[in-house]
């Protein structure tokens, strides 16, 4: 390869790194392709980049400085902000130095909160404009987590905390409208109003319960208005509903009717 071609792989990128940086990268790469085996690996921005169902999902490269994970996206910084306490943050990006890579386990949880994030931006239909063409794709969520959500999780204990994780990324990624926040002693999410809530009593999956707010709405939701192919919902009554969402593999598979879920409730609020 000519001396100051473009990076065409990345193979490519890491061969031009000082031997350091190239094992600590190796590192991380070989991580990501763990954690997300279906992702297809490209250049992009002159960065060893990682690209799934046709969305970009992670990066990693280098400097004289440092070494860098870019996980290019604030609300799962944000949901994953106690597992990063003690790293180099600013917004989607971790650097570290090559005596000190970062945790195979640590990319995991990374990677699998942005593989249920896009997930859940890959069922959002843009809306059709006056001239009948589709508007822009939905963008990635800015960080709409407020410190307390943060905190709250910090201390929260819970058999399937990881998955609650992706569920936390998931529901964010729903709607640009959601916010994430503390009610009711429990994980909640708004949009003008409070309408989901995480069942933190229940141990042996995770839950969310769907509902109309503190305040009794005029309308109701209606138990033929939701459309629930993966028999997720159980009604509690004509405006609240139970979503078991599983564990696991299970729970994973869930993430894209949850997000349509979400997104066809808040529609009806």
């Amino acid at each position: 390869m000519k001396a100051g071609a473009p990076t065409r792989t990345h193979d490519e990128y890491l061969s031009r790194l000082a031997p350091a940086q190239r094992k600590a990268l190796q590192k991380l790469r070989s991580a990501i392709r763990a954690a997300a085996p279906g992702a297809e690996e490209c250049i992009s921005y002159q960065l060893a980049a990682f690209r799934h169902d046709g969305r970009m999902l992670v990066s990693y490269g280098a400097t004289a400085a440092h070494c860098a994970f870019y996980v290019m996206s604030p609300s799962v910084m944000s949901a994953l902000e106690r597992d990063l306490a003690g790293c180099d943050t600013s917004k989607g990006t971790i650097r570290f130095q090559t005596n000190r890579p970062l945790p195979a386990a640590l990319v995991k949880r990374l990677v699998r909160a942005r593989l249920a994030e896009n997930a859940a931006l890959a069922t959002m239909r843009p809306a059709k404009m006056s001239n009948g063409k589709r508007a822009a794709p939905p963008t990635r969520p800015a960080s709409r987590s407020d410190p307390g959500a943060a905190d709250y999780f910090r201390k929260f204990k819970h058999p399937f905390k990881n998955d609650i994780q992706l569920v936390r990324a998931c529901m964010l990624g729903a709607s640009p409208r959601i916010c994430e926040g503390v009610k009711w002693n429990s994980l909640s999410y708004r949009t003008s109003d409070w309408f989901a809530t995480l069942n933190w009593r229940c141990r042996e999956q995770v839950q969310m319960v769907l509902h109309t707010g503190a305040r009794k709405k005029d309308n109701t939701i209606g138990k033929m208005d939701i459309s629930d192919p993966r028999g997720l919902i159980k009604w509690l009554a004509d405006d609240r509903c139970l979503v078991s969402l599983g564990s696991g593999g299970e729970l994973k598979g869930n993430l894209h009717a949850l997000a349509k879920i979400v997104r066809e409730w808040i529609r009806r609020l």
